[in-house]
């Protein structure tokens, strides 16, 4: 809760002082977070109307400010690409923008700076992928880096992400009786054994 309010003051204060800075208001702004999980889509899709609500209280356009997701694969969520793609279709038309396939590996606090995880610059199935160095970037915001909590690693038999194999009912494939969720589960599909 207090990370959420952190960043909700962080946020408004920044649009505040837009207001205050008559070249500024203007201006385009972007938004960027790392990280295409669920979290980060999340965040972007909630974002959205927060940038509405405050564009009414301070007096400037939304659609003045750029949201992007950006995200080291080339797919939302993790999913798979059909699930990728439908949350792809659903993000554009709320206005927010995605560059997949690039590593964030500097933010200055006003520049981001990208690696492209490959050179390939061609736009596949309507998702962005395009080649970029440096991205000015006025907030950033970091959901990136899922990882099971270090207790896991306690266990024996883990699965090749570094989390508790489960069944659908989330218990433990190796372990009877011991529950996993969240980031602490690789919950495979029976039927496509993935």
């Amino acid at each position: 809760i207090q990370h959420a309010m952190a960043l909700d003051c962080h946020i408004d204060q920044y649009f505040q002082q837009r207001q205050k800075t008559p070249n500024s208001r203007n201006r385009r702004a972007r938004l960027v977070i790392g990280g295409g999980g669920f979290t980060g889509v999340e965040l972007a899709c909630e974002i959205v109307g927060y940038v509405k609500k405050l564009s009414r209280k301070y007096g400037f356009k939304a659609n003045t400010v750029e949201i992007v997701i950006i995200d080291a694969v080339k797919q939302l969520l993790g999913l798979g690409e059909r699930v990728s793609q439908i949350v792809h279709t659903r993000l554009k038309k709320l206005g927010i923008n995605t560059i997949l396939g690039a590593k964030i590996i500097k933010f200055n606090g006003k520049t981001l700076f990208l690696q492209h995880i490959s050179n390939n610059s061609q736009i596949q199935k309507g998702i962005r992928s395009q080649p970029c160095e440096a991205l000015a970037t006025d907030i950033l915001i970091w959901t990136g880096g899922i990882k099971a909590n270090h207790l896991i690693q306690n266990f024996q038999q883990l699965h090749p992400s570094g989390a508790l194999e489960t069944q659908s009912t989330l218990e433990a494939t190796y372990y009877p009786g011991v529950y996993a969720g969240g980031d602490n589960a690789a919950v495979i599909d029976p039927k496509t054994k993935k």
